[in-house]
């Protein structure tokens, strides 16, 4: 059942206002009290007046929002390179003024092969960087069992940033066959515990399920197909556009996990050498490829004007 809204042409003025302001519909769509993006477009195209309104929004808002630093520079491309050949490593440099960002970056590989193929050279070339290897520490491999143990998922205890990577624990794993098996068990006492009280409703502890496992490379497609206790697709999605917190928190955990996808690629091109470059050069065309499956996120849908 769609759900009324009283104060249609109150909303759609501020809608408007805020997408002259630069904000997309898909992040309109998110806040607090606004309808979902895909409401707001089928309002466009029942109602003649407010799409031309919001067609002239869009157009202000394109304006005035601040653009991504996704346009190919020559000198800045070279300049980017020059520092790669040094040793610089690409997750650094991402975050710096006046150089590209990770959206760039994606890009300019995707666009330029020219550059896509001097990128894979200097990756090459650059000089090894040794890595320092943290010890197994029994005291933090405790801290990790008893999260796991209380209810988090291992993706979401290492995403602490106080606590070892993924990378980390799985070598901890293998070089220690008593906390592997450890936190083993505690991961089969806990998937018994949700899965006991799991239901259809849109509880807390189901949303942060859902979240969490969005951030671990899911999306709700592929939590319904999957089952382990997570309701159907359409449930799901009828939570996106009827809850405003459950759609906030799905929102941003989508664009967390695409951020996470985008940092490991560049942290894998990161530790390319020239024995690994063809390896290496797999596993980041497979990010990609997974990037593009997982797109578009839920309640962007195409885009009705503009």
């Amino acid at each position: 059942m769609m759900r009324p809204y009283p104060e249609r042409d109150r909303l759609m003025t501020r809608i408007c206002q805020l997408v002259s302001y630069g904000y997309r519909l898909t992040k309109v769509g998110t806040m607090a009290g606004m309808p979902a993006a895909s409401t707001i477009c089928g309002w466009a195209r029942d109602n003649a007046t407010f799409a031309a309104q919001l067609k002239e929004a869009q157009a202000e808002g394109r304006r005035v929002r601040p653009p991504l630093r996704t346009v190919f520079d020559p000198a800045v491309a070279e300049a980017f390179l020059g520092q790669v050949r040094q040793g610089r490593l690409v997750n650094q440099l991402l975050r710096e003024p006046g150089g590209p960002n990770w959206q760039a970056l994606h890009r300019w590989l995707r666009d330029e092969p020219a550059f896509a193929a001097a990128y894979a050279e200097a990756l090459r070339r650059r000089p090894r960087r040794p890595r320092p290897r943290r010890p197994f520490d029994q005291a933090v491999a405790d801290r990790i069992f008893l999260r796991v143990l209380g209810g988090e998922r291992v993706a979401q205890v290492t995403a602490d940033p106080a606590l070892p990577g993924a990378v980390v624990l799985r070598r901890w794993r293998r070089e220690q066959p008593a906390f592997h098996q450890a936190l083993r068990d505690a991961m089969i006492v806990a998937l018994r515990r949700r899965m006991r009280s799991r239901g259809t409703r849109c509880t807390p502890a189901m949303a942060a399920a859902v979240v969490a496992r969005i951030r671990a490379g899911e999306s709700l497609n592929s939590l319904a197909r999957r089952g382990r206790g997570f309701p159907t697709v359409q449930t799901l999605y009828r939570w996106f556009h009827t809850q405003p917190d459950f759609a906030r928190a799905v929102s941003q955990a989508y664009e967390d996990r695409d951020q996470a996808l985008m940092e490991k690629a560049v942290e894998i091109a990161d530790g390319a050498t020239p024995e690994t470059a063809a390896r290496v050069e797999r596993r980041v065309k497979a990010i990609w490829k997974r990037l593009g499956q997982l797109t578009p996120h839920p309640g962007d849908g195409p885009r009705l004007l503009g």
